[in-house]
């Protein structure tokens, strides 16, 4: 696999060539010419709809960016926004002045999810912020890199949920396991130092795992999409220094260690010192959504899952900030020499 600059998003090169004389929409692979089914269909749009416009230019393009649907597909979707969030923010302060103790976690979290609604609605109520999402959008799901990256994460999340599969049917449980294999902190300071580094591709049961792998996936494919092998890197060193910083024992919560967040976490780092530093070569405030996605991430785990979590995933992420930092200054030094 390989990395791709940023730059390429931005230009019209990236879409499909077209040379459609009239108006015509490609949906899924299909093309449809009825002006009356564009119309319809075009008000559905999202920048995650794999919808594009022709008949406009030598170019398809997404609806919010061709001219003769830009104005329809840009009302539309914010209409469409603009209530859910509205709906979303509603609930979470419904759940959070009527529900009991567990209800107000989720309630937490839930308004947490919401202030990053309302974020990202003012932000792509400018012209200019919703076509650049769109670009950006298209330009990540249909890169060639992004979908080998995203076939090597999903190998690699099946290898170690099948590998501990394996395992617990020889130690008979989750807990067996890593009190056998995994990061048990009074071990490794008794001179099982390997479990530093086994201890974080184990997890506690099968919700640990899924949460994890479902938040591994896209991230990764994204920082490999920037970064290339540096995400590989970065997540490794993240799973590594999590572990040792969760050894430490703040807080006490816990006696043991697993799951690769801490990896997860480095990525999520990585990828917010690259489009913060980068910020010019990406849709305009990316990286405050990167932040608000990485803090609300933190956030929920520590409300579910206490402070030392909190602790340890903050380490993660500034992992991956700070071997962003070390790989940028190195670039810089081969330039001087």
């Amino acid at each position: 696999m390989r990395s791709q600059e940023p730059v390429d998003w931005k230009a019209d090169e990236v879409f499909p060539k077209s040379d459609h004389k009239s108006l015509i929409l490609v949906r899924n692979g299909v093309e449809i010419s009825s002006p009356a089914q564009i119309r319809r269909i075009v008000k559905t749009w999202t920048p995650l709809s794999d919808m594009l416009i022709g008949g406009s230019g030598p170019r398809l393009l997404p609806p919010v960016c061709a001219p003769s649907t830009a104005a329809l597909a840009r009302r539309s979707f914010l209409a469409k926004y603009g209530f859910s969030v509205g709906i979303w923010l509603m609930a979470a302060c419904f759940v959070l002045l009527v529900g009991g103790e567990r209800q107000r976690t989720i309630g937490y979290v839930a308004l947490g999810l919401a202030v990053y609604f309302v974020f990202d609605f003012f932000v792509l109520r400018a012209k200019a912020g919703l076509e650049e999402r769109a670009r950006f959008v298209y330009w990540v799901r249909h890169s060639g890199i992004t979908r080998s990256a995203f076939v090597w994460s999903v190998i690699f999340s099946l290898a170690i949920g099948v590998g501990q599969w394996l395992l617990i049917r020889k130690t008979g449980s989750s807990l067996e396991l890593i009190q056998s294999w995994g990061l048990v902190f009074q071990d490794a300071r008794n001179g099982e130092t390997w479990r530093y580094l086994s201890g974080a591709y184990l997890h506690a049961d099968l919700n640990h795992y899924l949460a994890n792998i479902f938040l591994f996936i896209p991230t990764f494919s994204l920082a490999w999409l920037l970064l290339g092998r540096h995400a590989l890197f970065a997540f490794i060193l993240g799973n590594l220094f999590s572990s040792l910083f969760s050894s430490l024992q703040i807080f006490g919560d816990f006696d043991a260690y697993a799951g690769i967040s801490g990896g997860i976490f480095a990525l999520l780092g990585l990828i917010f010192a690259r489009v913060l530093f980068d910020r010019l070569k990406f849709p305009r405030c990316l990286w405050v959504n990167v932040a608000l996605v990485s803090a609300l991430t933190l956030f929920a785990s520590s409300l579910l899952n206490g402070r030392s979590l909190l602790t340890t995933h903050a380490a993660g992420f500034f992992v991956g900030l700070i071997y962003y930092l070390a790989i940028e200054r190195a670039a810089r030094s081969r330039i001087g020499d």
